[in-house]
């Protein structure tokens, strides 16, 4: 597979709830966002590798070249995501901080097991996330240099519905000698779709 001739439109929007609270001295806050996906237009993902000749003209005709598969999409709802987030340690003065955040992501979503596109793969989604910053030199409203480290771990759940929907892969060209074996071949198409 290759980029040419790949093509996926998505317009994302998701309402968020931010909620922060001081927790004797430690600053701290939940977080809740639904994602809505749109695919805008046609999606499709390009075939690098040359697409076979039918299997009746194999000695005959060269194979269709490069390719596309178009992609089935859908719009709708993506997994709601839970967040919640520390602060241990903040020092405005030297802009120095510590963060710990939890994710957990709930299996409920729009996801069409029948199309070849989601955005949601409902299963269960945990993510713990720590991070340092701190400014070494300069001003901390103004340039400056500054240090950060962060780490991730992810956990998922089982991927009990797992699907793959095969696109169907369409030639870029057609070679013109599958005109002239159109004659005799009859399984031979003139025109796209072809079997993947």
């Amino acid at each position: 597979m290759t980029s040419q001739n790949t093509r996926i439109n998505v317009h994302t929007q998701a309402p968020c709830y931010i909620h922060t609270v001081n927790v004797e001295s430690v600053l701290a806050g939940v977080q809740i966002y639904e994602p809505y996906i749109s695919f805008i237009g046609s999606s499709q993902i390009g075939v690098r590798r040359s697409i076979p000749a039918p299997a009746a003209l194999s000695t005959e005709a060269s194979a269709y070249r490069a390719g596309h598969a178009a992609l089935s999409a859908d719009r709708d709802l993506g997994q709601p995501n839970f967040g919640a987030v520390a602060f241990p340690y903040w020092s405005p003065r030297t802009d120095t901080a510590f963060v710990r955040a939890t994710w957990l992501s709930a299996p409920i979503s729009g996801c069409n097991v029948g199309i070849s596109i989601n955005y949601a793969e409902n299963q269960w989604m945990g993510a713990l996330t720590a991070g340092f910053r701190t400014t070494l030199a300069g001003a901390q409203d103004g340039r400056n240099i500054a240090m950060s480290a962060w780490g991730k771990a992810y956990a998922y759940g089982d991927d009990d519905n797992a699907y793959l929907v095969s696109p169907a892969i369409y030639a870029n060209a057609i070679p013109p000698i599958y005109q002239v074996c159109q004659v005799t071949h009859y399984s031979v198409p003139t025109t796209s779709p072809l079997a993947p």
